[in-house]
């Protein structure tokens, strides 16, 4: 089973409708709407992840981070 302690930051930019996540040893990020249903996945190449939203529907969303080492952290955010 995966650890689910591990802490990140993400800060969010809705008039360039970017999502910017900031993570330790971070291996990539899922974000799920609030059925549970995938709707980014994205490897990252070094500890930020900065990526456009273009098309995110207002709502409450799950931002899941996940490091090398299968330690994931979870948390929501309102787009």
């Amino acid at each position: 089973p995966h650890n689910s302690n591990a802490s990140f930051r993400f800060s969010i930019n809705k008039a360039s409708k970017r999502l910017k996540v900031d993570m330790e040893h971070l291996s990539g990020i899922a974000i799920y709407n609030t059925n549970g249903q995938l709707c980014v996945a994205v490897k990252a190449e070094n500890q930020i992840v900065d990526i456009e939203l273009p098309n995110f529907n207002n709502g409450m969303y799950l931002l899941k981070a996940i490091t090398f080492d299968g330690k994931s952290g979870v948390q929501k955010f309102i787009w």
